[in-house]
């Protein structure tokens, strides 16, 4: 695999990942209002799901070790 690739995907998963973060801290500090409920747990779910898949990538059996 190039390095372009590599390191775009490598950025990508490093926003995802702080995607999730943020939105976990966001939670638990902020009062959101009762209308953005629904939405608010859908974005969780969607970047739970990304962030699961990112890091079965990286660390499951597509990691081919060091190169």
């Amino acid at each position: 695999m190039s390095d372009t690739k590599r390191r775009n995907r490598f950025i990508i998963a490093l926003f995802i990942a702080g995607m999730f973060m943020g939105m976990l801290v966001a939670l638990l500090f902020f009062d959101i209002p009762a209308a953005n409920h629904d939405i608010i747990k859908v974005l969780v779910g969607f970047l739970g799901g990304s962030f699961v898949t990112m890091v079965g990538y990286f660390f499951g059996s597509s990691d081919s070790g060091p190169e």
